[in-house]
Formats: C-alpha cells, sequence, structure tokens
C-alpha cells in the first residue's frame, strides 16, 4: 500500500503538533505550500493521540522542549504506533538525541535563531526533504527514484583538465579512499549510493553526512543493512582499511591521522569547533586526507545546502584526486554541489543514479594506475 502511495506521489499525510499554538500555525504555514505534503490537523501533546486515530499521518511533526514533561510523556505514548516522527526544537544536546531517537523520532529540525529574517524557502525544502526521507523509511515504502518503470537519467559530464597518472606512490599500503559529503537529502540519496557499491569495492569509504549527535549510528546501521558493503559509526582508532565504509559520528568532525610517519592511516574524532556551524564537516575530513599524504582519492559531493566540500575538493584536486558532483536535477537542495562545481575542480558531475558506478569507475582507473611502470 505504501509502496503504491509513493509511485503516483500521493501527498505526505502529516499531523503537526506543538505546545504551542503559534508554532503550530507557522510550521503548518511552511508545509501547506508544498504540494508533495497535506497537512491534515494542529493539536497540542495532549490531544496527539486522539488526533493520530482520527487523522492516520504518515509523519509526526512534534514541537519538543526537552523541559516539558507531559509533551514528553505523551510523545512515550504514541512511540508504540511506529509513525515516524521529526522533532522541531530551539537546540538539541547528544543525550536527548539520544532518548528521543528510541521514542520514535527518525530526524531532527532546528528552528532558525530569528525565524522573521530567515530563508522560508530554504527551511520549506530542508523540512520537506526529511518528511520525505521519514516517509519513504516507513517499511512498505519506496522513494520515486526507485519506482520501476521509470528509467534512468542519462549521465552528464564535466571535464575540468587532464592531470597525469600517478604511478609512483609515495604511501603505496594506503588505501583508495572514497570521500563522502552530504546534508539535506543526503540520508535518503546515500541509501541508493552505499547500497549500489559491491562488496569488494577495494576502497575505504568515509561518509560525511550532516546529521545530529545521537542519529549517525543508527543511520550507519541502516546503510549497513540495505547494502553488501559493510557500514558502521566511525569510532576513535578504527583503522583505514579498504572494504569498510564509516559514517561520521554526529557532534565530532571526522579526520585520518597516523601513528608515526608513513604508518598506517586510522580514524580520530575530533571535537574542535564547528566549522561554518557544521560539525561534522566534510572540508575537515578532506583537508585531513591531503595532510596525511593520502594520494588516491574519490571526493563525492552530493545533495546539500550550504557551501561544504567546496574548499576541501581543490586540496584534494591540487594532490591528484578525483572529484564527483551529483548534478542539480537529481539534488534536494542543490547548494553543495554547486560550490563545488563553481570551483572548476569537479571532474564528472552525474545524477544521484550515476554515483555508484562512477565511483567504481574511479577506484578501478586509479588501481590501474598503481600497476603502470
Amino acid at each position: 500500500m505504501g509502496t503504491t502511495a509513493r509511485l503516483v506521489r500521493q501527498p505526505i499525510r502529516l499531523l503537526i503538533i506543538d505546545r504551542s499554538s503559534a508554532w503550530r500555525r507557522v510550521l503548518a504555514g511552511l508545509l501547506s505550500q508544498s504540494e508533495e505534503l497535506r497537512v491534515l490537523a494542529l493539536t497540542d501533546p495532549e490531544n496527539a493521540l486522539p488526533a493520530i486515530h482520527q487523522h492516520r499521518p504518515e509523519v509526526l511533526i512534534w514541537g519538543i522542549d526537552p523541559s516539558d514533561a507531559p509533551s514528553l510523556a505523551a510523545l512515550r505514548s504514541v512511540q508504540y504506533l511506529n509513525i515516524p516522527i521529526i522533532a522541531v526544537m530551539s537546540a538539541v544536546e547528544p543525550h536527548q538525541a539520544n532518548t528521543l531517537r528510541r521514542q520514535g523520532v527518525v530526524d531532527i529540525f532546528l528552528k532558525p535563531g530569528n525565524f522573521l529574517s530567515a530563508d522560508l524557502n530554504a527551511l520549506r525544502k530542508e523540512l520537506t526533504a526529511k518528511i520525505r526521507a521519514a516517509a519513504d523509511s516507513r517499511p512498505g515504502t519506496a522513494g520515486p527514484e526507485t519506482a520501476p518503470g521509470v528509467p534512468a537519467r542519462p549521465a552528464t559530464q564535466t571535464l575540468v583538465r587532464p592531470r597525469p597518472p600517478t604511478t609512483h606512490l609515495l604511501h603505496p599500503t594506503d588505501p583508495i579512499v572514497v570521500a563522502i559529503a552530504a546534508s539535506t537529502g543526503g540520508p535518503q540519496s546515500l541509501d541508493r549510493v552505499i547500497s549500489a557499491l559491491p562488496a569488494d569495492l577495494p576502497a575505504c569509504v568515509l561518509i560525511v553526512q550532516h546529521m545530529p549527535p545521537g542519529f549517525t549510528a543508527s543511520f550507519a546501521e541502516r546503510l549497513n543493512r540495505k547494502g553488501q558493503f559493510p557500514v558502521k559509526e566511525a569510532a576513535e582508532g578504527d583503522p583505514v582499511h579498504a572494504g569498510r565504509a564509516y559514517v561520521a559520528a554526529g557532534g565530532f568532525h571526522l579526520v585520518v591521522k597516523r601513528s608515526f610517519p608513513g604508518g598506517p592511516l586510522f580514524l580520530h574524532l575530533d571535537d574542535s569547533p564547528p566549522v561554518n556551524g557544521l560539525r561534522p564537516a566534510a572540508n575537515v575530513l578532506f583537508h585531513s586526507l591531503v595532510e596525511q599524504g593520502v594520494e588516491r582519492i574519490v571526493a563525492v559531493v552530493m545533495t546539500g545546502m550550504g557551501t561544504d566540500g567546496a574548499e576541501g575538493i581543490q586540496a584534494i584536486k591540487a594532490q591528484g584526486g578525483w572529484v564527483i558532483a551529483q548534478d542539480e536535477e537529481t539534488c534536494v537542495i542543490y547548494g553543495m554541489p554547486k560550490a563545488a562545481a563553481a570551483t572548476g575542480c569537479v571532474d564528472r558531475i552525474v545524477p544521484l543514479s550515476s554515483i555508484p558506478e562512477e565511483i567504481v569507475k574511479a577506484v578501478q582507473t586509479m588501481r590501474l594506475r598503481e600497476r603502470l611502470p
């Protein structure tokens, strides 16, 4: 039933729950302008359960104040229904995120500091992307790009400039590293990419998905279940080995290090300040790979708001790496890939469906270069 709904693109049914009637109206106004969504009703936490039984929403948008005990009790009372919940909050601490995740919250939408000066269109796109991913995560649902009978878009390409092949490696024992950056719309898109990678891909995949603390472990588990390529949340000291994928832990920058010059690579969780409001930030990972002298890097910049990754790919490109960016048509928000393309350092601009193939081809090319005399 859920699959049929997604294929014909029926609006996603929403119930908005908030203690504040003003915020209920704000959220309703923000979401009612999207043809993808249908706001069924607005209610307060105490009346959430009867409203859910009456309207049968697919996703709950729930304004949460950690100090509001009755609201949290109401949240616990509906978790057995297995309806995905997006929490709307002013701020969130890691321990709060962990608790909320256990109570059915699948994502968090942070309220802007100053709503009157905020970019409402960008906020609407961000929240809509979270809602779409939440709805498609329910059993029996599938995103529109996975619908049968829909032909894949042909790949487009942008070749920036040729570069000489690397034939002599300073660190021959380093694996090829595929470093991926994603933000808004990333969880669903990464599902598509990681699940399509072959189990024997001779590379280590490092993923920076902008996500709050407490959610990256379950996200990594979901990616691990859906594909052949093993995925886990990055932990301090994890080895950078081919055949493994790691998701940056929320609240930490993901960086690569060596115990000694020329030694094996390992992962470090860095709690240094956020970069442009982001932690993890893809730029931090990208720069760390270059600083440690990793010579075979495939960087991928996917859907997301802002410019994260654009600075880092320039360093990767200068070191002889290969850069792939998602095209505008298949992005939820064409921010990060647009900024990457504007640097002139992107080798291939392709639709989401072509990214796995492009990664495999880039990795295979780098392996062939190892063998050149």
